[in-house]
């Protein structure tokens, strides 16, 4: 009886069933046993784990819209008097927005850096229980952070997300004030 532990690249029930092919078709083994079910059931956590990155990822992209907006409509309208005297001196809607445009790049900005490390943060906490996890089904998962790319694309795609909550959010509520 020989017991096959196979390197990472080959843990994934694909390459495990290729695996197995591959050693059925020598000639001096006489049966290939593959214990696969450990291998869907960790698929299955690993897809859950994603599925659910992703839900909490859409929830949070949109919360982040929600507060930036809701924080730039009451800027604008606390500083309604200003406005209103703005607009009497003829400033356009596009000049008067564009200082609210700035604060709502800098709170996507922030809210990025914020997501980043706790996403950081999260990750140090469960890599260990991932890491254990794993080793129960004979496997070698272990949790990676942000790469570099990820962290790039999420710091602007948050600030374009926070431009986008203040040009509509500020914007109509500057459309709608008139000077006196």
């Amino acid at each position: 009886v020989v017991i096959i532990k196979p390197k990472p690249q080959w843990q994934s029930n694909e390459q495990a069933q290729v695996l197995a092919t591959k050693l059925r078709d020598q000639q001096q083994v006489s049966e290939v046993r593959l214990d696969s079910d450990w291998l869907q059931r960790l698929a299955a956590i690993k897809d859950l784990a994603v599925t659910l990155a992703l839900v909490m990822s859409g929830l949070m992209l949109f919360a982040v819209f929600l507060i930036v907006g809701n924080t730039l409509r009451l800027q604008v309208l606390s500083h309604k008097d200003e406005i209103q005297v703005m607009k009497m001196v003829g400033a356009t809607n596009s000049y008067i927005l564009r200082p609210y445009l700035y604060v709502g790049v800098w709170y996507g900005l922030i809210a990025s850096v914020i997501a980043i490390g706790l996403t950081f943060a999260i990750t140090l906490l469960l890599d260990q229980a991932v890491a254990t996890l794993a080793n129960l089904y004979a496997s070698h998962y272990r949790l990676i952070g942000l790469g570099w790319d990820e962290m790039l694309i999420l710091i602007m795609s948050a600030a374009f997300l926070g431009l986008l909550a203040a040009r509509l959010s500020a914007g109509r509520h500057l459309r709608e004030i008139e000077p006196v």
